[in-house]
């Protein structure tokens, strides 16, 4: 509710105190995305990272994870997260490989052509029949270099 009505410190202060008393992952994952959404990054991660460990499957943590890095710009942790979320749930595999597209995409907008590289090769790697992608990398390794 809180979230909806766009009371950020109303629904963190609901979730710090129902997570303290109810550990159950998804509330936490809940904590993870408020202390996000406050921009508390690095609670965020805390909070993304010991639910991990405390239930290393658990795969929304590992997703939420992935983008908390991505929308940081600390790509390489991003993807290893996005993989792990594929491994652990291969239901999640389209929508990971878009996120995974939209971060190449944003990387090469900052300039970083090996590093997009790097995500659709990785991409690529997990899934060899990625047409689109196959076809981005061609694109991008025929390209002069500057």
């Amino acid at each position: 509710f809180y979230i909806k009505e766009k009371n950020g410190e109303e629904a963190l202060r609901v979730l710090i105190k129902g997570a303290s008393t109810n550990r159950d992952l998804y509330t936490m994952v809940r904590l993870g995305m408020i202390y996000q959404y406050q921009k508390q990054y690095d609670a965020a991660e805390a909070t993304y990272i010991e639910i991990i460990r405390e239930s290393p499957g658990y795969s929304l943590a590992h997703y939420r994870l992935a983008q908390l890095y991505c929308g940081q710009k600390q790509y390489k942790k991003a993807l290893e997260e996005f993989f792990l979320t594929i491994k652990l749930e291969p239901g999640k595999t389209v929508s990971v490989y878009e996120q995974c597209e939209t971060m190449a995409e944003r990387i090469l907008e900052q300039g970083d052509k090996e590093l997009a590289l790097h995500v659709y090769r990785s991409i690529l790697e997990h899934d060899p029949t990625h047409i689109g992608v196959r076809k981005k990398i061609d694109q991008l390794t025929s390209m002069p270099k500057n």
